[in-house]
């Protein structure tokens, strides 16, 4: 069974209407017979008594409809939930930062950040300029910002970063 047809055996019970559980899917009204059908065969009962205009659920039709609805909202709430967490970015990590960073620059961008990644707790350090190309070589932090960069070689050691958990 397809949870397809799941939703579309609840929509035809919903509507109690053929042409409105086509018309909620934009299917023909055949096809959803024909999936009526395939489900009737699947599980070799009738759900729907058919006669004329009247819609009837039969017991096997109310037994199966309460599962069916429940496994369409738990599927739903999967998907959901799924996408909510996409790429979750959480854990720490250090930030060196000179004082006139922190004074000015970095204030409006660290609440922007905290409010993109609520999950992210970032710890700053700051200190005269001079110190923070040593917080980085030192690996005393996971990223330093300074404000006047001089070349240093580059050595690069992500066995502290955990912000990718």
């Amino acid at each position: 069974m397809q949870i397809e047809n799941l939703q579309l055996f609840c929509d035809l019970v919903e509507t109690q209407s053929f042409t409105r559980a086509a018309d909620k899917n934009g299917i023909t009204q055949s096809v959803v017979t024909q999936m009526l059908h395939l489900l009737e065969r699947d599980i070799g009962e009738t759900l729907i008594l058919r006669g004329g205009h009247k819609f009837q659920l039969t017991r096997a039709g109310e037994i199966f409809y309460q599962y069916a609805s429940e496994i369409v909202r738990l599927h739903a709430d999967a998907v959901r939930r799924v996408q909510e967490v996409g790429v979750t970015i959480g854990g720490g990590g250090e930030l060196g930062v000179c004082h006139s960073i922190l004074l000015n620059q970095l204030p409006p961008v660290q609440k922007q950040f905290q409010q993109k990644f609520p999950a992210v707790q970032i710890n700053v350090r700051y200190g005269l300029i001079d110190r923070g190309h040593e917080q980085v070589l030192d690996n005393d932090v996971d990223l330093g910002l300074v404000c006047y960069p001089r070349r240093l070689p580059m050595r690069v050691n992500l066995s502290r970063t955990n912000l990718f958990k």
